[in-house]
């Protein structure tokens, strides 16, 4: 048979991409883990954490490429026909994806929150969701989990200190749901440690409402009975009161030693680096991952009171629709946008995963994660955490 342009749909032969995207289709069609544009995994387990968090055991993909520890993965889900995206972090080490190609997400369940409770309530074992690459920069220092090669010593007169040889002790302070991506540090570094017989100094500082609502909360004591050189404290606050920088002198010794990695609500991540900062500890040994929405209303309040003045009016212009709305200095780029009919991109609404990012022609913004006005020179811009000073002029939309 002589195969010719009426062969197959003329679509598919005008270019390599279309052929490309029809052979996904198909693969989609008979099974959609082997499709790549849009990559499935199946939920082959689901373990209830707490009341309010539950952990989906996913088979990926096989052209999920894997993750590095305490990175996270953008979930997709179909909802009354639409769909929607939110970013989980992945809360299981490497080696489970190396050798049973499984991962595990941990999701609590927010008051109001379409996705997580649809995760919560609707799905089971054996259905389908769409997840991404992993992403995210929220991961341990490379050198934590490389072998250190056996070396061969020196003269004396020429032994110089090797600085990369030695490993800071570390110190992990997480609140709530902010322990996923520890967690999957944590079981990397218990590995790590364990095949190359490494003793690493690790105190992990965790605040929870009760012990309840601690997730992880067995895991985490297992891991400390089995692990040299691990510490779990556990503080619930509901009894015992928020974190202070008192409850961290006291839970962690020569704190400015330490290698910090802090993750959970923005209040939280607020008052550690308050306490960090008192007690001297520099920015480059603190590594940080906010969870949930900033505050926008606390941001613009320090804003206004700093400039002593009133909430600043404006119009908000998208050039790509031609459409404009007023912005009163209470909402995000996003929210207005959202206002405004238009459907911009987002992932997480909370500054983390940069898929909001847009650029701006001209105007000022708030960022309301940092509190600092982002200079009217700076092209692309977050919309999740960016609210108008005035008059504001955005490409994107």
């Amino acid at each position: 048979m002589r195969l010719t342009s009426s062969t197959f749909p003329s679509k598919i032969l005008q270019s390599a991409g279309a052929f490309q995207s029809y052979t996904n289709f198909l693969l989609n069609e008979f099974d959609p883990l082997f499709a790549a544009n849009r990559m499935a995994a199946e939920v082959i387990d689901i373990i209830e954490e707490t009341q309010q968090a539950r952990t989906l055991v996913l088979r990926p993909s096989i052209h999920w490429k894997g993750y590095t520890p305490g990175q996270y993965v953008p979930v997709e889900i179909d909802i009354n026909g639409v769909r929607h995206r939110r970013h989980y972090s992945i809360s299981s080490a490497p080696s489970e994806f190396k050798h049973a190609n499984t991962i595990r997400i941990s999701i609590k369940c927010v008051e109001g929150g379409l996705v997580s409770n649809y995760l919560h309530e609707q799905l089971s074992v054996g259905d389908l969701i769409y997840i991404g690459p992993a992403t995210g920069d929220f991961t341990l220092n490379s050198t934590l989990l490389s072998r250190r090669p056996t070396k061969i010593s020196p003269p004396e007169s020429s032994k110089k200190p090797n600085k990369r040889s030695s490993k800071k002790p570390l110190l992990f302070v997480a609140a709530g749901s902010g322990i996923t991506p520890i967690m999957a540090m944590l079981e990397a570094l218990a590995e790590h440690g364990k095949q190359y017989k490494e003793q690493q100094t690790i105190h992990l500082i965790y605040f929870a409402k009760s012990k309840s609502e601690m997730i992880f909360f067995d895991r985490l004591n297992q891991l400390a009975a089995s692990l040299p050189g691990f510490r779990f404290l556990s503080h619930f606050t509901d009894t015992q009161g928020r974190v202070t920088e008192q409850v961290l002198k006291t839970d962690c010794p020569n704190l400015a030693e330490h290698q910090w990695y802090i993750c959970g609500p923005q209040g939280f991540m607020d008052s550690v680096r308050n306490a960090a900062s008192t007690l001297g500890i520099a920015k480059k040994d603190i590594k940080s991952e906010a969870f949930g929405t900033p505050s926008t209303t606390l941001a613009l309040s320090d804003y206004l009171n700093a400039k002593k003045s009133k909430p600043i009016l404006g119009q908000v212009s998208f050039s790509a629709s031609g459409k404009t709305i007023e912005s009163k200095g209470k909402q995000t780029l996003l929210e207005l946008a959202e206002s405004a009919g238009l459907k911009p991109k987002y992932g997480c609404r909370s500054g983390i995963c940069h898929e909001c990012k847009c650029s701006k022609i001209s105007g000022q913004v708030l960022n309301t994660l940092s509190g600092e006005i982002i200079p009217e020179a700076q092209q692309l811009i977050q919309a999740c955490i960016s609210v108008p000073i005035g008059d504001v002029s955005i490409e994107t939309w």
